[in-house]
């Protein structure tokens, strides 16, 4: 009866396993050169499952704007974003899509914390528009067009969804 149970045991994680060697989402953390804000300037993406399965496909594009005092990576790591819209969509609920998190944050150490608006000496909605989205919609399999191009925030990503 110990080597069926054991055996039985063995087979489910071994089922477990292999079911999760199909196509999966994933986060990806990354960086670009912004000549408009002479810096550095972090993103962190959510690539759908069939991103790398279909090549030739494109996808729609929701930019995910963060609150103050967080970051870009606050939609994946405390928001939980991936877990959210993956069961999303394999339920039909919604269509699978590219989501971009960008860094619109300063530094709190230096004495500022910077935003999605243009103010002086940072320049955010002009490189958001002059070189993220073009920058995005360029590396990744984008539809850079408005119908398939949605830009959403918390807070101070709110306020900055509403001057897009």
């Amino acid at each position: 009866m110990k080597r069926i149970t054991f055996f039985v045991i063995s087979l489910c994680q071994l089922c477990l396993v292999f079911a999760q060697w199909g196509p999966q989402s994933k986060v990806v953390h990354s960086s670009m050169h912004s000549k408009v804000l002479n810096a550095e300037r972090e993103y962190s993406i959510y690539l759908p499952k069939s991103y790398d399965a279909e090549p030739d496909r494109k996808y729609p594009v929701l930019y995910l704007l963060h609150g103050m005092t967080d970051t870009d990576k606050a939609w994946f790591w405390r928001g939980h974003a991936h877990e959210v819209i993956d069961p999303l969509i394999a339920s039909g609920e919604a269509v699978e899509m590219i989501i971009v998190s960008p860094n619109a944050g300063g530094s709190f150490d230096e004495g500022h914390w910077n935003g999605y608006f243009d103010m002086p000496g940072w320049k955010y909605e002009t490189f958001f528009f002059t070189e993220f989205l073009p920058y995005i919609e360029s590396t990744y399999r984008a539809i850079g067009n408005k119908a398939n191009r949605a830009v959403a925030g918390l807070s101070m990503g709110g306020g900055g969804a509403t001057g897009c």
